[in-house]
């Protein structure tokens, strides 16, 4: 072995090791900023009307009757769903407590995206 296939050797194999270093922190940073959905299987929501520009509404989340109460908002982009039906948000004014999911971003966990609602 001459002494240049060695050294060749070892700068293929430093190389590597930078890549691999490179590529690991590139996967960790995009997984920081990686927004997650998740839908919230609720026993009942209770919706107390602002009628605010921002938000339309405040959401009592009840997960279970020993749970803690979670609290959201809704507001204009709010999607509402009834089956495969989607509704004016507005329906959900003809009541106060509801049966439902809600779904939420990481980016916002207090923002409800979809609420979708049982008859």
């Amino acid at each position: 072995m001459s002494e240049e296939w060695v050294m060749t050797r070892i700068g293929v194999c430093i190389a590597c090791i930078l890549a691999l270093a490179l590529g690991n922190a590139a996967a960790r940073e995009q997984a920081m900023h990686e927004v997650l959905m998740e839908t919230i299987e609720s026993q009942r929501l209770i919706f107390h009307w602002r009628h605010e520009p921002e938000r339309l509404a405040t959401v009592l989340v009840y997960t279970c009757s020993t749970c803690e109460i979670q609290q959201k908002f809704i507001d204009r982009e709010t999607r509402l769903i009834r089956g495969n039906q989607e509704l004016d948000i507005s329906l959900l004014g003809q009541r106060v407590e509801w049966d439902g999911h809600v779904t939420i971003s990481s980016a916002d966990p207090k923002r409800i995206l979809k609420v979708e609602i049982f008859e």
